[in-house]
């Protein structure tokens, strides 16, 4: 029987062949600053699956243009004024693609963007090679596939109840000081109302 780290070694190169076709996952979080553009780079090969999703967390209007371009230029997906949203596509050529989020319609607030993506591959680039791989291979790699669908939605669900969450705070911080300020206006008329009565039934005497 082999040795453990002989073991470690056969697992190793039973699974290398598999681990080559897994896809990458990435998550960001950055901020856009006014009349700024910022932009990514992600080196995709040519008819793999790119989805992911991207929320404006903090800032403004709570809104961004959102741009993603294929090497050659070709817009792929584009919204503007959006506070969220969901994307998928199909890489048509190999190379850089191009991820930009454009806050240049606000003159003064910054914003905070979080950002995540999933680059696989489709089945028609999988045709060609399913025919080599083992059954182990194929259920390593649905199972993979599985697990970074899963990551992505909780990742865009973790955004949006952060957003919820500062938006709740918000509007509870300024409930609090609108009833701060009304305190104060009431209390103030009340002290008020009493000088005015008792200045104006206040009896002269020579």
């Amino acid at each position: 029987f082999p040795s453990m780290p002989a073991r470690s070694f056969c697992l190793v190169l039973l699974f290398l062949p598999t681990l080559t076709f897994l896809p990458h996952a990435m998550a960001l979080t950055f901020v856009v600053d006014a009349t700024k553009e910022e932009c990514f780079f992600d080196e995709v090969p040519k008819f793999s699956k790119v989805s992911g999703s991207f929320h404006v967390a903090a800032g403004g209007s709570l809104d961004v243009d959102v741009k993603f371009t294929a090497p050659s230029g070709a817009v792929l997906y584009s919204v503007e004024r959006e506070t969220e949203g969901k994307f998928s596509f199909d890489a048509p050529e190999p190379g850089d693609y191009r991820f930009c989020f454009s806050n240049r319609m606000s003159t003064v607030t910054s914003k905070t963007v979080s950002f995540s993506f999933v680059t696989g591959d489709t089945e028609s680039d999988n045709a060609g090679r399913k025919e080599y791989l083992t059954p182990l291979e194929r259920s390593v790699r649905q199972v993979s596939q599985g697990l970074d669908a899963i990551i992505a939605e909780q990742k865009y669900m973790r955004i949006r109840e952060r957003f919820h969450r500062n938006t709740t705070e918000s509007t509870n911080a300024r409930v609090l000081w609108w009833s701060f300020i009304e305190g104060v206006v009431l209390v103030a008329m009340s002290l008020w109302q009493i000088y005015y009565l008792r200045h104006f039934f206040e009896v002269k005497h020579p």
